[in-house]
């Protein structure tokens, strides 16, 4: 059996854009096991950035902590240069950070994108689409 490594990722990268969302050292334990040892993420503006590894190597711990889902052991959130601690998805979400599970219980009959927007719709205004407010709950 192979153990997993913890995830690190570097924390360097494109200076032209400041990071948007950062994290210095995280670490994050459940029991005896680590899941996160000292995690580094820079996230700018216009990047595209994956996060890579293998099983159990942390990539979802370290969304769960980015997104407010769990709160790190130690370890510190910055979003633009400001420290946060996110309380809960919610909070999370409202400061922009919003994560997108890989869950089966996702709307099948919707496209990619009402997937993503479900739970984030407009519900007032002049371009809300009440037809297809209406059909999105029928669906799921």
């Amino acid at each position: 059996m192979i153990a997993a490594k913890p995830l690190t990722v570097p924390h360097e990268g494109r200076q032209d854009f400041p990071a948007v969302l950062s994290a210095v050292a995280l670490r994050k334990t459940y029991g005896s096991v680590v899941a996160l040892d000292e995690a580094n993420i820079d996230i700018r503006r216009r990047e595209i950035l994956a996060i890579v590894g293998d099983n159990g190597a942390g990539k979802s711990t370290l969304i769960r902590l980015l997104s407010g889902l769990e709160q790190p052991d130690s370890g510190v959130i910055y979003r633009n240069g400001s420290r946060v601690e996110f309380s809960g998805v919610s909070e999370a979400n409202d400061a922009g950070v919003v994560s997108m599970f890989q869950n089966a219980e996702a709307c099948s009959q919707m496209d990619i994108a009402d997937n993503i927007y479900m739970g984030h719709e407009l519900m007032r205004g002049p371009f809300v689409d009440k037809k297809k407010s209406l059909e999105r709950q029928r669906l799921c």
